[in-house]
């Protein structure tokens, strides 16, 4: 027994070894990670790390879109706890530590799948192999780009393994277990990922049902316990994501755009045993990149020799086969998108598919089959070399390094999923840093446009210099509505007129803009217009228009009808709040306090006045007037204003949404509960 688990150890110290020598080159600085991982998990990352390091939750992020509800945004990642781990460790997360992120990612993947195989086969030469193959097969090396995909898509075989000992055991503790699981994938903040995942649970159910007909019952309630549990732990995140989405620019979304543009052709498959299939050695891949969809989910890589052995598992009896096959067929046929109808069925008949994007993102669960396949089909060639045990092992070390060598080689010198670094290329540049630096040295209140994209969108936020936009796949749907319909119309004087309501100081544009309140200058060797007319964060007028169809205000905006320093527009009439007091001096409005989640203002108006604030509009927000809770009214489309009576007012705004709390609640309920079920379950586990 001791003997056993000094191997066991061995081979996931190997594997962790392979990680290591993977991702070596990151460490020593020599390669940088790019795409969705540089330009957009990363900074996420970054945001959370930064206020989690200082035991701050930013439920809400002001530095991009002019605030939006960043814990409603799955890809935050803001609730994964291991994202907690990394802030205190490291404090705000740097680019080049990043690396270490991947590196436990990879080895969580590739230990959970050596332990699956291992309960699959009982041979540690598939368990290896199989985790070798999961590890480093085309679809993760391939999202190496996408950072949330591929850290959810190692979660996988944690995930299969908890499932598949609930229904060989049926018992509470176990389905406790699965729930937490599953939960804590889910938490990672890949919504489809998360979707795929429980397609395939749902497929391992009814495989369970048909094979084990004697105790139906008993997995149809340890199914839905799990199930349950796992919506309790994730229940932090899945609730305030759930507000957004109907809130949001993806609360909709047809089977066209789930599927044109993101099927996998085909024709692409052979690239599963030739790595230079659609020019991915090329110095240029991007340039030179023939594949359908894009790069990153084309690297399709996997071998012969582990092709080979997944279809051996086919004459194989291990009763987990056929569970593989069917749950890989769908995942490839699913990929496929517009090209078979399976796609189109699951998007019209599974709970949450047709919000999922990106069809062949579905391949996820088509590699994890396939290496547990792998594994089953090395486990079947042990059998045929069972009387000759020597030979057995001496096969099986050959088996294992020529596959690993093979899958670990032709992934090793891929280079789409990161690139060479030099001076012009690390994250933080030195042109990034002086005119950032000198952008931040105006102490003022207020934001930028960087229309030209002179810095990545969401590197702003890393400088804590708030932007009108960014880069994120889901927006307040009214904000994001806003900016592209005026982008439709070409409206770049409208443009200008509402640059001055949304306190946009700093326009880095390739247009000229020749409006004299707009004055170009020098920063840091870059050209800046200044917008000498930018409106204050919160200020004060005396006219509005009450228009409540939200379509009507939009064309109002549109058409240039507004005056924003004179006017506002409000969803009803206004009813003014305060304490009416006599106060003769001219209008002032200070704000006393800011941060992400609370804002408090002091307003002195000599006459009846409407505080206008060009901060989105979003549910959570509260509004205190003198002490008193009233409620804002939406103003100019999509944003927020206060009407206020004569004389002095103190006005607090604070961001305390129910679904952030109330998910909070449950979290934690469930890991009592799970504590309390773990104490018992050792308790019992001692006495047997």
């Amino acid at each position: 027994m001791k003997k056993n688990k000094l191997i066991h150890l061995g081979l996931i110290l190997v594997l962790l070894g392979l990680v290591i020598a993977f991702f070596w080159p990151f460490i020593k600085g020599n390669l940088s990670f790019v795409w969705d991982t540089r330009e957009f998990g990363y900074t996420y990352f970054h945001e959370v790390t930064k206020n989690v390091s200082k035991f701050l939750w930013p439920v809400w992020n002001s530095k991009n879109f002019s605030g939006y509800p960043f814990g409603g945004d799955i890809e935050s990642s803001m609730f994964y706890p291991v994202q907690w781990v990394f802030a205190f460790i490291f404090g705000p997360i740097q680019f080049s530590q990043l690396v270490y992120y991947f590196i436990f990612h990879f080895f969580l993947g590739g230990v959970f799948a050596y332990l699956l195989g291992y309960k699959l086969t009982k041979n540690i030469f598939s368990a290896f192999l199989g985790a070798v193959v999961f590890m480093f097969s085309g679809y993760a090396l391939g999202h190496i780009s996408h950072m949330g995909q591929v850290t959810m898509y190692m979660w996988i075989p944690a995930v299969f393994l908890a499932y598949i000992s609930l229904f060989e055991k049926k018992k509470l503790f176990y389905a406790l277990l699965a729930g937490l699981t599953f939960g804590l994938s889910i938490l990672v903040g890949h919504f489809n990922t998360s979707v795929y995942i429980l397609l395939g649970l749902c497929v391992l159910f009814v495989f369970n049902l048909m094979k084990d007909s004697k105790e139906r019952k008993k997995s149809i309630v340890c199914f839905l316990i799990s199930m349950i549990f796992a919506g309790m732990i994730s229940a932090i995140s899945i609730l305030p994501v759930q507000e957004f989405a109907f809130q949001s620019n993806r609360a909709s979304l047809t089977y066209e755009q789930q599927s044109n543009g993101f099927s996998l052709n085909p024709r692409n498959l052979i690239g599963f045993i030739l790595p230079n299939i659609n020019h991915v050695l090329d110095e240029e891949p991007l340039r030179n990149f023939t594949g359908s969809v894009d790069i990153t989910q084309n690297y399709l890589y996997i071998g012969i020799l582990p092709l080979l052995l997944a279809g051996i598992a086919f004459v194989s009896k291990n009763k987990y086969k056929w569970f593989f096959v069917t749950l890989g067929l769908i995942g490839l046929l699913a990929a496929f998108g517009k090209y078979t109808p399976i796609n189109f069925v699951l998007f019209k008949t599974f709970p949450a598919f047709n919000k999922a994007r990106q069809a062949v993102q579905i391949m996820c669960i088509f590699y994890f089959s396939a290496a547990m396949m792998v594994a089953i089909g090395t486990e079947k060639v042990f059998e045929w070399l069972n009387k000759n045990k020597k030979l057995a092992i001496a096969v099986g070390m050959i088996i294992c390094l020529i596959a690993t060598g093979d899958i670990f080689y032709h992934g090793f010198n891929k280079r789409f999923y990161s690139q060479e670094i030099n001076p012009g290329k690390i994250f933080d540049t030195a042109d990034d840093l002086k005119l950032t630096s000198e952008i931040k040295s105006d102490n003022s209140l207020f934001r930028i446009s960087d229309e030209k994209n002179l810095i990545l969108p969401n590197k702003w936020e890393r400088y804590d210099i708030e932007n009108v936009w960014g880069l994120s796949g889901i927006k307040i749907k009214k904000y994001n509505d806003l900016f592209d319909k005026l982008q439709r119309v070409n409206a770049k004087p409208i443009f200008d007129n509402l640059y001055d309501f949304l306190n946009v100081k700093y326009i880095f544009s390739n247009r000229d803009l020749h409006s004299p309140h707009f004055k170009k200058v020098k920063i840091s060797d870059f050209d800046v217009y200044i917008n000498q007319n930018v409106l204050a964060r919160a200020y004060l007028v005396s006219e509005y228009i009450v228009e409540p169809n939200p379509e009507k205000q939009l064309a109002l905006i549109k058409n240039g009808k507004i005056d924003f320093k004179r006017q506002v527009i409000l969803s009803k009439n206004p009813n003014y709040y305060g304490d009416r007091n006599v106060y003769s001096e001219k209008s002032e409005v200070k704000i006393l306090e800011k941060t992400p989640f609370y804002m408090k203002i002091e307003v002195k108006t000599p006459d009846k006045s409407i505080l206008v604030l060009s901060e989105t509009d979003y549910n959570g927000w509260n509004l205190n007037v003198d002490g008193r809770s009233e409620k804002y009214l939406t103003a100019n489309y999509t944003f927020r204003a206060v009407p206020l009576n004569p004389g002095k007012h103190i006005i607090e705004f604070d961001y305390r949404p129910w679904s952030v709390y109330f998910g909070a609640i449950l979290s934690a309920l469930s890991l009592v509960i799970f504590v309390i079920a773990l104490f018992k379950f050792r308790k019992m586990y001692k006495m047997e």
